[in-house]
């Protein structure tokens, strides 16, 4: 049984850029959560899905989010790490098989930007 990526389990603390007027359960401008799961895509760039604070878009509660790393500079410990962070407009979970692409792709999911530390 492969043991599962040493990411799963840790708290994250995001502060959200974009958009400017960002709030949810952890505050104004700050997302808190936990990594629930973390694989690399096709282009083999580390994604990380996100249990993470309740927030409100458009009248919808969101609570799991797929972080994927900004301008190509991977994941670190200890470090802040800029992330874009996917959300589906309708609430639906974000999972492994559902992880949306990049921003502006997609009709149906939404982005938050801005950047965090495990």
């Amino acid at each position: 049984m492969p043991m599962p990526h040493p990411l799963i389990g840790r708290q994250i603390i995001a502060s959200i850029g974009e958009p400017w007027d960002f709030c949810s359960a952890a505050g104004q401008g700050r997302l808190d959560g936990t990594v629930i799961d973390v694989f690399e895509d096709g282009d083999g760039r580390l994604r990380a899905i996100i249990r993470c604070s309740a927030f409100v878009h458009n009248g919808v509660e969101i609570s799991v989010a797929a972080a994927s790393e900004r301008y190509a500079i991977p994941f670190a410990l200890h470090e802040r790490n800029g992330a874009n962070l996917a959300f589906f407009r309708d609430g639906s979970l974000v999972a492994r098989g559902t992880f949306p692409g990049t921003p502006g792709d997609s009709t149906t999911i939404s982005w938050l930007i801005g950047s965090f530390q495990f």
